[in-house]
Formats: C-alpha cells, structure tokens, sequence
C-alpha cells in the first residue's frame, strides 16, 4: 500500500507536535507529515508537493473565508482530503464546511486520538470523517423538531445564548456576522411567540428546543 502524505496546518505548536505523535502511532511514517503554522504557508508549497490529506485548523475564521480556503486547494489538487480541526461544535457550522467541500470534521475538545485513528483509517479508504461527538452532533441537530422558519443555525443561536454568550461571542463561535446572530434572535422570538431576549431560552426549554434544566 501506497505510503499516505499528510500535512497539517495548526498555529499551536503544542498541538501541531500532539497531532504528529498521534499519526506516527497509527503507522503514518514521521518523514511523510509535515507541518506548516498558517495555511499561507501550506498554500505556498501546495502546488510542488503531493499531499493525500491536510489537517487544517479554521482559526475561528468566518465560514466564508474557510470556503475559500478549501476551494483554493482543491483548485490545484482536487484529490486533496480536507480534514477541518475546529474548537467549534454548532451544527450549521458543520454542515457548511462539509458542503464546502471538507472531506471531514475533527472537534479540538474531543477525543483526538480516536478522531485521528478513524482520520487515518478514513484517508485510506477515501472516505467521509465524521468522529462519534461530530456525528451526535448532527445527529442531535437533525432530530430538533423546528418550529416556525427556524433552522439549525437558529438552535445554535439559541444554545448559545442559553450558555450566557453575548451576540459578539456567539457570532465569533459560529463564524457568522453579528447582524446574522440578531436576525436569529429575531425569529426565535417571532417563532416562541415571545417579546423579549430573555423569554426566548424558557419558552425554547418548555417546548422541547433545550434541554430542561
């Protein structure tokens, strides 16, 4: 078999080493990975290297800038797996890096060593990478029974502004503009028949949108 390339584009050293040591563990030979600090760098060598796979960390970039990330590559190599390393758990997020292209999705807070294993098993297999705290996550967000013109970016909405996040973190959390996260709110209030911010997480809880606390 074929031996795989893989690259991995994360700011963090610590966790660029941490990423390294856990491949080399499941059989990927060290000389074949290579790490890069931004994806300006990786986008540089891009045309001149073969690569199978990249992990790369979305820097808590807005989705549209994520999108163009991941086109541009695969603009000079279409075969190129796109693996996402995000801190980001919401949904609609998700699902718009998946739609852009991503081959699959890594949660940072997660299980890193069983994500890796199964990213490794996957890239040789070419197939989607959705580890089991991703894939319960859409799973989750799929099964929320919507009301209204509410969609998943809407609950996320909604579950952040349960954890007490202002409109500044929440729009920071999802990728999107604070103008978005305010429409959001709007139609959950229009959607939970409610007046104000503040009624929007009770009324979400008592009909199901949260859980009850």
């Amino acid at each position: 078999m074929e031996t795989m390339r893989i690259s991995i584009v994360e700011s963090s050293a610590v966790i660029r080493s941490g990423i390294q040591v856990l491949l080399v563990q499941q059989g990927v030979p060290h000389s074949c990975i290579s790490v890069y600090e931004t994806s300006d760098d990786f986008m540089a060598v891009l045309p001149t290297n073969k690569v199978d796979a990249v992990f790369l960390d979305d820097g808590q970039r807005a989705i549209a800038d994520i999108t163009i990330i991941i086109e541009s590559i695969h603009s000079i190599h279409q075969e190129v797996l796109v693996i996402i390393l995000s801190d980001r758990l919401a949904v609609s997020y998700i699902q718009h890096v998946m739609s852009s292209g991503a081959n699959g999705y890594i949660y940072k807070a997660g299980d890193m060593e069983q994500a890796l294993a199964m990213a490794v098993s996957c890239i040789r297999r070419g197939t989607k990478i959705l580890p089991p705290d991703v894939s319960e996550a859409l799973l989750m967000g799929n099964q929320v029974i919507l009301i209204g013109n509410l969609n998943t970016r809407d609950i996320d909405v909604l579950e952040l502004t349960e954890a007490g996040k202002t409109v500044k973190e929440i729009a920071y959390s999802l990728g999107i503009e604070q103008r978005t996260v305010y429409r959001s709110r709007e139609r959950l209030r229009d959607a939970l028949n409610v007046q104000t911010n503040d009624l929007i997480v009770d009324t979400a809880r008592r009909l199901g949108l949260l859980k009850a606390k």
